[in-house]
């Protein structure tokens, strides 16, 4: 048998599960989150990690392959978060991306090219075999091309410009800028 101490009496137990655990209230070790004497106050509207450290947001995946060269395409990305888009020009026309450090290849939704072609982006497009897919899925997602246009950043005194491929996924998705293209831009350092 165990002797605990438990608030000023010495008491004799066989089995003390929480002992190893981590609580789900306080994040401290040796108890469970039912049992916790610590007060909330104003910590309530705060995520808590889960069993495993990970933060308990909800997030999105997106997962894209080739089977040319390997072009992958990540992005995990917390629901709540407003200021992880950048703003650049592409062929002469504003748009948003994300940078994502995982991707080998940039992409944009239908509709924001859509948007693109009505506001005259320079840029020659073609069609393309490429296949992707999301993350965890086995069937493909719809590739209606690629474009290849000048890009650079929306900040005032920035005028160095690189081509950059985009390939154009259907659907309404976040807007990527890959690893090699954030890059040259000098948004992305490793």
């Amino acid at each position: 048998m165990l002797s605990v101490w438990e608030r000023g009496t010495l008491r004799k137990r066989s089995i003390m599960p929480g002992t190893s655990k981590t609580c789900n209230k306080c994040g401290k070790s040796g108890h469970f989150g039912i049992v916790c004497k610590t007060k909330q106050g104003g910590q309530q509207n705060q995520r808590r990690d889960d069993k495993y450290g990970h933060k308990s947001a909800k997030s999105i995946v997106n997962y894209v392959e080739s089977n040319d060269d390997d072009e992958y395409a990540f992005i995990v990305k917390n629901q709540s978060d407003k200021n992880d888009e950048i703003k650049i020009n592409a062929g002469g026309v504003n748009m948003k991306c994300v940078i994502d450090s995982g991707a080998s290849v940039n992409t944009i939704s239908s509709a924001l090219w859509k948007k693109l072609k009505i506001q005259k982006i320079l840029c020659k497009s073609e069609k393309s075999e490429k296949k992707l897919y999301a993350y965890g899925s086995e069937t493909p997602l719809e590739v209606l091309g690629k474009f290849t246009c000048e890009i650079y950043l929306n900040v005032k005194g920035q005028s160095e410009s690189v081509e950059a491929e985009f390939y154009v996924i259907k659907g309404s998705r976040v807007s990527l800028l890959g690893k090699g293209t954030a890059i040259q831009l000098g948004v992305l350092k490793l």
